[in-house]
């Protein structure tokens, strides 16, 4: 997920013009790249939430106007990095929460959505199409049983990240 902030920070700022939209991606995922470099564990649940907000940037209210105000590439690409955050959000529900062993079995019901195998499908789609991919994630979250990722308030994408963590104790 790092990666994926970086590169689209530094593909959109190679010819974006600046706009009020832009400004706001930019701060946006500014701070989510300073929460992801900070390589701290201790705040799994945070880190979900700055990541799940990401991911549904464009289903938050006034997202409409945002989006009318972005080029059309930044918006192509950050639509791309929206969807990849939705796929990493995704895997911390899967794996990263306790339960694992009883949501599998649960999941394995509804073959092939509740599948293993549907997350690297998942990956895969990633590459072709971010609304295809979505639509994939939506059907995996629901056999899964995993809570719906709610949608921020813009134009706060990501909150400011606070490390109450004793690593970033001053």
């Amino acid at each position: 997920m790092r990666e994926t902030v970086d590169a689209f920070r530094n593909g959109v700022a190679q010819g974006a013009l600046p706009t009020r939209s832009t400004d706001v991606v930019f701060g946006a995922t500014r701070r989510l790249a300073e929460f992801l470099h900070a390589d701290c564990l201790c705040e799994l649940d945070r880190m979900r939430g700055h990541i799940g907000r990401f991911a549904r940037w464009a289903d938050g209210p006034g997202a409409a106007g945002l989006r009318a105000d972005l080029p059309a590439d930044v918006l192509e690409r950050l639509e791309e990095a929206a969807a990849y955050a939705y796929f990493c959000v995704t895997l911390l529900d899967v794996f990263a929460v306790p339960g694992f062993e009883r949501r599998r079995t649960q999941a394995q019901v509804h073959r092939p959505e509740g599948s293993l195998d549907r997350l690297a499908v998942v990956r895969g789609e990633l590459s072709l199409s971010p609304h295809s991919a979505r639509r994939l994630l939506d059907d995996t979250r629901t056999a899964w049983g995993l809570p719906p990722v709610s949608p921020p308030d813009l134009p706060e994408i990501v909150e400011t990240a606070r490390r109450t963590c004793r690593h970033y104790a001053e």
